[in-house]
C-alpha cells in the first residue's frame, strides 16, 4: 500500500581499519530511509547499525542507494537497495558493508 512503512532491515558497518573511521554522513536516495546507532566515529575492530526502510508513494518496482561518506580511502560507500509494492524491499549486499576502515598512517617521527 502506497505511504506504508516496510519493516526496518539492519546495515552493518565495520571498521577494519586501524584508526578510527568518521562517519559523516549516511543518506538515502529514492523512497527509502536510515536512521543509524553510530556516534559518528567507530573504533577499529569495531561496527555500528544503520536501520533502513522503504515507503513507497507508488505501486511496483523502486530502487535507490545507501551512500555512506567517511574517511576511508574508498568513500563513499555505497548499497543498492530494492523495493517493490507492498512496502518489502531487499538490500543488494546482503545487509552488511564489510571491511571498511582507515589504516593509521605513522612517520617516522611517530616512533
Amino acid at each position: 500500500m502506497n505511504g506504508t512503512t516496510s519493516g526496518a532491515q539492519p546495515v552493518t558497518i565495520t571498521n577494519n581499519g586501524t584508526g578510527p573511521l568518521l562517519v559523516s554522513s549516511v543518506q538515502t536516495a529514492s523512497e527509502f530511509a536510515a536512521t543509524n546507532t553510530y556516534g559518528g566515529s567507530i573504533a577499529p575492530g569495531g561496527n555500528c547499525t544503520v536501520q533502513v526502510t522503504f515507503t513507497p508513494t507508488a505501486p511496483g518496482a523502486q530502487t535507490g542507494t545507501l551512500t555512506i561518506a567517511d574517511n576511508a580511502a574508498n568513500s563513499p560507500q555505497t548499497i543498492a537497495l530494492a523495493g517493490n509494492q507492498p512496502a518489502s524491499f531487499s538490500l543488494a549486499a546482503g545487509g552488511l558493508i564489510a571491511n571498511i576502515g582507515i589504516r593509521d598512517v605513522r612517520t617516522d617521527s611517530d616512533l
